[in-house]
């Protein structure tokens, strides 16, 4: 929710081909610094189709002896402006309450109030390097070809303005509750008996804490695409793209990407280069899972072959919806019962005999948590099976 208040701010006030900083490794960000971007593993969390990742200062690719001299152009070129307002963003407030009248009597009230605080920004400034200036500026820099060397076939990106805060913090009372409220009106008799038939239920979940910042730090960046020439030894802005100010759309943050939203669309900034493919089976959501696989899929088969083939199949499922960014998807071999008792348990529909698989009941979080599950079973060694079997032959 953060990143998708501070999204907002940069769609309204400066344009939608921003990119939110929360916290990390935020020095390296600054006027053109270099940015690989990649496909990213359908196993990383956040999911997301693409990842950019930042990777240095483009001075520290010239070639040996031109560092200094790049700085120094790059320092003279680069322009600054304040924003004296300080912004105050909201996050996010929402108040729900359902009712509904259920066959047999009962009638349930669910109330649900979500408050997610204010983020507090300091004065704002931003740098910035206009388009005939990076031009120059490339054409005149010799390039390291031996570090230039690993990134010939990856998608390029320079950082070309970025927007800082002089202040970070998230304020006020952030909590979500939730208020379950059963009326159950029973037959005559039974109301006789018990008058005052009701169930209440009431849960608070206060949110972790957000670190906060009251140093200046950037808040948003913007970049274009390079491409790297290998004959001149020298990155060149994407032929077609230009550097400078982009005019506000009006895409709401909350609509899916089009293709032209270009390198916006739907990608994580990594500013952490030690993450995983395959985090560890931490949330609730993730023991629910496990828990639905094992009662489903592994307490039904009774041999280690029946088991471990129907996760491999079940795998594919997944893997393919997150590879084709489909919902909907035909199976090669018909439903059968067993894949259908699978999928009830999931909460999704299913007939049997169908070629049909429908996953639109979920979200993509939940079609990658599915996946990775299944393929943390999947690759599990022998000796990880027979605790696994063990646990199975305990809870018989």
């Amino acid at each position: 929710m953060i990143e998708e208040s501070i999204r907002k701010f940069a769609q309204e006030n400066f344009s939608d081909k921003y990119f939110p900083v929360i916290h990390g490794e935020t020095k390296m960000i600054h006027p053109l610094a270099l940015i690989v971007k990649r496909h990213r593993s359908f196993w990383k969390r956040p999911f997301a189709k693409m990842e950019m990742t930042i990777i240095e200062g483009l001075e520290k690719f010239a070639k040996s002896g031109g560092e200094e001299a790049f700085l120094t152009t790059l320092n003279k070129m680069i322009s600054e402006e304040k924003f004296l307002i300080q912004q105050k963003l909201s996050m996010g407030e929402c108040y729900q309450e359902f009712g509904v009248d259920v066959s047999g009597g009962a009638e349930v009230t669910l109330k649900m109030h979500q408050d997610l605080g204010d983020l507090q920004l300091g004065i704002l400034s931003q740098k910035y390097i206009t388009d005939p200036d990076i031009r120059t500026l490339l054409a005149n820099t010799n390039l390291d070809i031996q570090k230039m060397v690993s990134f010939e076939e990856h998608e390029l990106l320079l950082i070309t303005s970025v927007i800082y805060s002089e202040k970070f913090e998230v304020t006020g009372e952030r909590k979500r509750e939730m208020e379950l409220d059963a009326g159950i009106e029973f037959p005559s008799i039974a109301r006789i008996l018990v008058p005052n038939a009701s169930a209440h239920y009431k849960e608070t979940i206060i949110p972790h804490g957000v670190a906060a910042r009251n140093v200046r730090g950037p808040l948003l960046f913007k970049c274009c695409r390079v491409d790297y020439n290998k004959e001149s030894n020298r990155l060149e802005i994407h032929k077609g793209d230009y550097v400078g100010k982009t005019v506000t759309t009006t895409r709401e943050t909350g609509r899916p990407l089009k293709e032209e939203d270009g390198e916006y669309d739907d990608t994580v900034v990594n500013l952490h280069t030690d993450e995983t493919d395959f985090p560890d089976f931490t949330t609730k959501e993730d023991a629910e899972k496990l828990e639905i696989i094992k009662k489903a899929v592994l307490v039904t088969e009774q041999t280690r072959t029946g088991r471990k083939e129907r996760i491999r199949k079940y795998l594919n499922w997944f893997e393919e919806a997150l590879i084709v960014d489909e919902y909907k998807l035909l199976l090669e071999e018909p439903l059968t019962s067993e894949d259908c008792q699978f999928l009830r348990d999931t909460s999704l529909p299913c007939t049997l005999n169908s070629t049909v698989l429908d996953l639109t009941p979920l979200t993509k979080e939940e079609i990658q948590g599915y996946a990775i599950a299944f393929k943390r079973l999947h690759e599990a060694p022998d000796e990880k099976w027979n605790e696994i079997e063990k646990t199975l032959a305990g809870s018989e």
